[in-house]
Order: C-alpha cells, then structure tokens, then sequence
C-alpha cells in the first residue's frame, strides 16, 4: 500500500513539473574526469594532457520548433573560458527538442555551473562540476603567480595542484605543472 501511495505522488509530482514547464537537463559532462572527485575534470590552457571541454545537454519536451535555448556559464572561483564561448544560444530546430552547447576551458580552479534558460520553459541549474587547471588562477596563461601557488601548496591536499588526484601535491603533480608553464592562450 506504501509504494502505491509513494508511486501514486511521485506521478502527480512528475505531472506537476511537466506542466510547470521548467526546462529538463537531461544530462552534463565534463570531458576528462580526473576521478579525485565525483565531477571533477583537468584543464590546460594547450589541451595536452588535459582535456578541454564541458558539455551540457539539454531537452526541452515539448518546445516547439523556433524555441531559443541560451546556456550560461557560472563560474564560482576564476575561470577562464575561450573567447566569445559564454554565454552561448542555440535554436530547436526539426531534429527536436534537444541542445548540446560545448564550453572550452582553457584554466581556473573550482566549481562551475551552468543556467539554462528556454523562452518555452524557463530556467534550470546544472550541479557543480569542479575543474582543475595548472593556470590555477585562471587568467588564462600558466605564470609565476601559478606557480608561487604550487610551491605554497606541494607536500599538501591542495585539490587545485593534485593533478594526478593521489591525495596529496607531490613531484608527478610538479612535473605536470612545469610541462604546461608558461602555456597560454
């Protein structure tokens, strides 16, 4: 009789929700989880050994062709995107009422999150995903202010300098930072 009733309101509140109207994440990636944290992805400047790109899905049902679908980045700590990649926008057209908008980071450290707001549906929030980058200041170019953070970090848990996630800032996580210094856009 309990999961008859839970089924019965878990129906009614998927009703209410569709008829609200508010746009539906179906799902956010981030390229490269580095596996230190659930979410969590490297970053470099150059790409190398660091993968580069978050991509959020999203799916409006319903929406009718013509409906714009604009994606912003919130970025919780400095992050530094490409050029001209946040915020972006994108149509539903006839292939339906999914969009897919791919974000180049190229440094920073700490949380971002993304807005997705629909002229059919309105606004939805995607969960943090934490990224990591040698350019831990994230301004765009791997630099002394980076490092003198590394150098105060190493021997420490600092999650921003532990490249290669082993709990602790150690002599792989500088040879990963020093093959990216200097690297920039």
């Amino acid at each position: 009789m309990r999961l008859l009733m839970f089924c019965a309101v878990a129906l009614a509140l998927s009703f209410a929700f569709a008829a609200s109207g508010s746009a539906a994440i179906v799902t956010v990636t981030a390229s490269g989880f580095s596996g230190c944290t659930p979410g969590a992805s490297a970053h470099c400047p150059t790409g190398g050994a660091f993968l580069d790109t978050i991509r959020v899905d999203v799916a409006d049902p319903g929406a009718p062709l013509g409906t714009t679908i604009i994606c912003t980045a919130i970025p919780q700590a400095p992050i530094c995107f490409c050029p001209g990649t946040n915020p972006q926008t994108r149509m539903i057209d006839a292939s339906g009422p999914f969009v897919t908008f791919t974000y180049t980071l190229l440094g920073g450290c700490g949380n971002i999150s993304f807005a997705v707001e629909s002229t059919y549906s309105g606004t939805a929030f995607t969960p943090p995903t934490f990224v990591v980058s040698p350019d831990i200041d994230g301004d765009c170019q791997v630099s002394l202010a980076d490092f003198i953070h590394f150098a105060g970090s190493y021997q420490t848990a600092d999650p921003c300098c532990d490249y290669d996630c082993s709990g602790t800032v150690g002599l792989v996580d500088f040879v990963t930072f020093a093959n990216h210094y200097l690297d920039g856009c």
